[in-house]
């Protein structure tokens, strides 16, 4: 007998429930640091004059980096609580962001004394990692919702409609 999901005769199917994938997420947010930040500093130096330039962008793009893997625990310990825990974690995450970046953006212009021209330019390695982090972020939790089955493409039947 063949009966269309949810109706009487049929269990509803939940897809299996996928893992964070941290080791994915900090290999991809690797590799894009090392690219763009390598061609930053090979670019300070033709961009300023000063001699802490390439330094200066180094801790800059460094800071983004590291930012943003710290920012990936709250969302890696909580997601196995479900998608709301990681949309919660993510924001968590945004905030030890800016509170990271702030405090050694001072650090690097009060004591170390660095240019700020090239420690802006590092910091600009933010921009694509965090578009980089928010799409992988959001494609994990389209597919832990269960929106996209693997072998058909197709969205799940309405888990939340009632048995007869």
């Amino acid at each position: 007998m063949n009966h269309a999901p949810g109706q009487p005769g049929q269990a509803l199917q939940t897809p299996p429930v996928e893992r964070f994938p941290l080791m994915s997420v900090l290999a991809w947010m690797t590799g894009v640091a090392g690219v763009i930040g390598g061609g930053l500093v090979w670019l300070a130096p033709q961009m300023f004059a000063s001699e802490d330039a390439q330094r200066a962008v180094m801790v800059g793009g460094l800071t983004a980096y590291g930012v943003m893997v710290v920012s990936l625990v709250p969302v890696a310990l909580l997601a196995s609580w479900g998608m709301m825990a990681i949309v919660a974690a993510y924001f968590a995450g945004a905030g030890l962001r800016i509170v990271g970046c702030l405090a050694v953006v001072a650090a690097a212009l009060v004591w170390w004394e660095l240019p700020a021209g090239p420690l802006v330019l590092g910091l600009g390695l933010y921009v694509p990692l965090l578009l980089l982090e928010t799409g992988l972020i959001g494609r994990h939790l389209w597919r832990k919702d269960g929106l996209v089955l693997p072998a058909t493409g197709n969205p799940p039947a309405n888990k939340t409609e009632p048995s007869p």
